[in-house]
């Protein structure tokens, strides 16, 4: 994701979890100036981990879709070699062997 455009993602993303799910808690970290963050987040308080985690792809297509309008993408910086090769399509850098 462009640089000059981290901030801007941080606070739509933050505001459309939370209006979904009040109580959510965003936290954004990791390499900001180089326009790669780590965007994770964690249950509300006193919320069931089931319940929550029955919302994760809720969660993950809200996130992924302001990724994309800033034409950012996903990946997983801690990936092992294996998991690489079958990376999500939405990275566009699926593997052609998979």
């Amino acid at each position: 994701m462009p640089v000059s455009c981290v901030a801007e993602f941080i606070l739509r993303a933050t505001a459309a979890v939370t209006e979904r799910l009040p109580g959510i808690r965003p936290m954004a970290f990791g390499h900001v100036g180089d326009g790669n963050i780590h965007f994770n987040l964690t249950r509300p308080d006193g919320a069931k981990t089931s319940a929550y985690l029955a919302r994760w792809q809720e969660f993950n297509d809200i996130v992924h879709g302001i990724v994309r309008e800033f034409n950012g993408s996903i990946s997983a910086e801690h990936e092992s070699a294996a998991s690489s090769a079958t990376r999500s399509p939405i990275t566009n850098r699926q593997s052609k062997s998979s």
